[in-house]
């Protein structure tokens, strides 16, 4: 579980989200829209328990050791951390929910939407599976892990893990429900899977609208769920209105343009994947350690091994540096050359020029995919659209790459 401190309880204005129940989240929700709440009290009858038990099954409990964004540190330190566009003092990592609050919340929209689309209670119970199992196979540090050691993706993973966990498999059996009806949803194709994307999306908007210090408006996820009125074969929302999911494209894309992808985060991105590549490379963690548990346990093992006279004298000085950009310590980049180019190519001419031995020694931070492209497939008035947010949130500065080489190597 994650353990919260002082300051952790002062940054968080709806720390309920958290503590709550899938029961009590959805109830909350539907609060909020204009939706039959009769419907989710007939539902919560057949299927609670089976929802209780599958976030408290072995699987899902680890999912409470993988922070949904950023490292959370235990104890608190002081910390420099970017935010709203510049750099501030901070005693503790600001991004604390993880991944089982995620799948929670997940699980939640998807049977506050599937009841909003009249769908039986078989498929809201499918719906909320999928919400609790759909990051199952995401390593330690997530999708950082996964570019930093070529590992399988999280979905493929993921779908292994449905279709081979025991616990699942018995559970699932109680409910006449087959693993393969999760798989379908979790691949995202079909009327449940277009549930699914939307409803994965609206949870960490939700959880992370606190980082840039706007709080969402007291109807945003009411309208949004009032706005959408049937669901297409093909996946295709039918909408009274478009504002609503048009302002939740565009908060999503200023997460993206103010918190996820800052240069900043973007360093330190690149900087832990160096660090966990080299790591694993060197034996100090394993692949199957990342698999199996959690991000505070590697941090354990990397402050042991680091802080040893032992790991000292073995681990490189710039795997040092880097571990500390990666944990927010920007400072430490006046250790290392910063060259940014304006594509690919000609990036990696420049690695091309270096000497071979001091490539270990080197982080590529890679241009920003196209946040703005994120779509939403509408119909309004039995006209088909595709609601995407304003491109010009997706500004020059982030088709840059960069390259940063070590001062010393």
């Amino acid at each position: 579980m994650t353990h919260f401190d002082q300051e952790d309880q002062e940054r968080l204005p709806i720390p309920t989200w958290i503590f709550r129940t899938i029961t009590e989240c959805v109830q909350d929700i539907l609060a909020q829209t204009n939706t039959d709440v009769s419907v989710a009290q007939h539902f919560f009858q057949k299927y609670q328990w089976l929802l209780e038990k599958a976030l408290n099954l072995p699987c899902t409990e680890r999912l409470h050791g993988l922070h949904q964004f950023g490292i959370k540190h235990e104890p608190s330190m002081i910390k420099d951390v970017w935010r709203l566009g510049q750099t501030i003092r901070v005693a503790t990592a600001p991004y604390i929910h993880t991944r089982h609050t995620h799948s929670k919340m997940v699980a939640a929209f998807n049977i506050v939407l599937g009841i909003r689309l009249g769908l039986s209670d078989r498929e809201l119970a499918i719906l909320a599976l999928t919400g609790i199992f759909h990051d199952l196979g995401h390593l330690a540090y997530g999708h950082d892990a996964e570019q930093a050691i070529r590992h399988t993706d999280h979905e493929t993973r993921g779908h292994r893990i449905v279709m081979t966990d025991k616990k699942i498999a018995a559970l699932l059996d109680r409910f006449g429900i087959n693993p393969t009806e999760i798989i379908e949803v979790l691949h995202e194709t079909g009327r449940l899977g277009a549930i699914e994307n939307l409803a994965d999306s609206l949870a960490y908007v939700v959880l992370d609208s606190d980082i840039i210090e706007r709080p969402l408006p007291d109807n945003f996820v009411g309208s949004i769920v009032d706005s959408v009125v049937g669901l297409k074969e093909d996946g295709r929302f039918v909408v009274t209105i478009t504002e609503p999911l048009m302002a939740f494209l565009e908060t999503r894309a200023e997460l993206y343009r103010l918190v996820y992808e800052t240069l900043p985060a973007r360093f330190s991105t690149a900087a832990l994947q160096l660090t966990l590549r080299h790591t694993v490379r060197a034996g100090i963690i394993s692949e199957a350690l990342l698999e199996e548990d959690s991000d505070g346990y590697i941090e354990m093992v990397f402050s042991r091994v680091f802080n040893s006279p032992q790991g000292r004298a073995r681990i490189p000085l710039w795997i040092h540096s880097s571990r500390d950009i990666a944990h927010g310590f920007y400072d430490e980049l006046a250790k290392w050359e910063v060259r940014r180019f304006d594509d690919e190519l000609s990036a990696q001419r420049w690695l091309n020029s270096r000497p071979v031995r001091q490539l270990p020694s080197v982080f590529v931070v890679p241009a920003v995919r196209d946040f703005t492209r994120k779509k939403i497939p509408i119909e309004q008035n039995e006209s088909p659209l595709d609601l995407r947010a304003p491109a010009k949130m997706f500004s020059e500065e982030f088709r840059f790459w960069y390259v940063v080489a070590y001062r010393n190597c």
